[in-house]
Order: C-alpha cells, then structure tokens, then sequence
C-alpha cells in the first residue's frame, strides 16, 4: 500500500522484479538484528576493472603503510621517516618496551586485526 502510494507521489511505477526486492529488503529490515545480517564491517578489494581506470587514485601517494606497498620504489625514501617515528614512539611505551613487542602483539591479535579485510596478504613476519 505504502509503496503504491510512494509510486503515485512520484509518477515512476516500479517494475515488479523492483518492487519484489524491495519487499524483501525492507522485511529482512524489519525482523532481523544487525547481528543477523552480519554486521561486522569489511573492507573489501577495490574490483581491478575499476582500478585500472585510474590506478593513482587507489594507492598511495606519498607513504606506504603496511606490507601491501612496501616494494613501491618511488614510496621507499619514505621508510627511514617511519622507522624514526617508531623509533620516536618507542619512548612512549612503558616498561621499556619496543617496537619488537609491538609487533608481536600485533601477530597475536591479527585474526582480530585482519577480521574485518575481505582478503588479506599472508606475510613473512621473520622477515
């Protein structure tokens, strides 16, 4: 009824296929929680047909984070800024601590880290 009413305001009637989505949409709505539906955010692959259109706008421009574009030639001048950030923010954690066993809280938390990526980039972390 609501949606008839909708198309009447509008004067665009909806094709049935559109209008069967759109029942089913806002039932799910309607009777399912988030949780359900699986909420948990995701990060998903830029699609390469897309990518390929304009490659600059989906990587970075001026530092690499992360293993992803790290053998980047034009990013590489970039890696002692960083190491000397760490380096920096080493005096930052308490206990003495360094980056090393940052590094290796973020091996024991990667399942939680990694959860929400569609797919990710196995890694070396002896390297």
């Amino acid at each position: 009824m609501a949606q008839a009413a909708a198309a009447a305001n509008t004067g665009v009637q909806p094709a049935d296929e559109e209008m069967r989505w759109l029942c089913r949409v806002r039932e799910t709505l309607e009777q399912a929680s988030a949780e359900e539906l699986g909420s948990a955010a995701r990060v998903f692959d830029v699609p390469r047909t897309l990518r390929d259109t304009k490659p600059e706008a989906y990587g970075p421009q001026h530092f690499a984070l992360g293993p992803y574009h790290c053998n980047r030639p034009e990013l590489r001048d970039m890696e002692r800024y960083k190491l000397a950030a760490a380096k920096r923010a080493e005096r930052l954690f308490a206990g003495g601590r360094r980056v090393g066993h940052l590094v290796l809280r973020f091996i024991d938390l990667q399942g939680q880290i990694r959860g929400p990526y569609h797919r990710w980039k196995c890694r070396n972390f002896d390297s």
